[in-house]
């Protein structure tokens, strides 16, 4: 199962930093402005907003990285070929998730190479964003039937 299926996380992220930072940080940050975890909070909210700064020490302390632009570039290293899933797979997303997790989802569900059940959950599940977290009952509903008919098929 892939809740939402992430084939580049590299790509994933940029979709959620580019709008505090103008895109893709490797492309529009120059060295000298990389930002480090000591430097998060000296920067004035007026400079960074404090969502940005959280989005920023989530994903470098996540990924081990001392830097912004380090974390970007170790991303890079994260991807899944989606022709190597040979087995049955579940693909989930909630259509608030934005545009990237969709592409991505999309692009899972045309390269799986076994045999692949969509499903996409909506603002009037109550379910549209990222896991689901507005309504883990029916995202497990949906897991557990999905499971339920695969083994019953053998």
């Amino acid at each position: 199962m892939a809740n939402s299926p992430i084939v580049d996380l590299h790509a994933y992220q940029v979709a959620f930093v580019a709008p505090y930072v103008g895109g893709d940080p490797e492309v529009v940050l120059a060295p000298g402005d990389d930002l480090r975890l000591d430097d998060i909070d000296t920067l004035p909210d007026t400079e960074m907003p404090a969502a940005a700064k959280e989005l920023a020490r989530s994903l470098m302390t996540r990924f081990g990285r001392a830097s912004f632009l380090d974390t970007f570039a170790y991303l890079r290293g994260f991807r899944v070929d989606p022709a190597a899933v040979t087995c049955p797979a579940l693909a989930l997303v909630g259509s608030g998730e934005g545009g990237e997790p969709r592409a991505q989802f999309e692009r899972f569900c045309a390269e799986v190479a076994g045999r692949v059940t969509a499903h996409t959950f909506t603002a009037d599940d109550g379910a549209d964003t990222h896991c689901q977290l507005g309504n883990l009952a029916y995202s497990a509903a949906v897991v557990f039937d999905w499971l339920e008919e695969l083994f019953a098929r053998g």
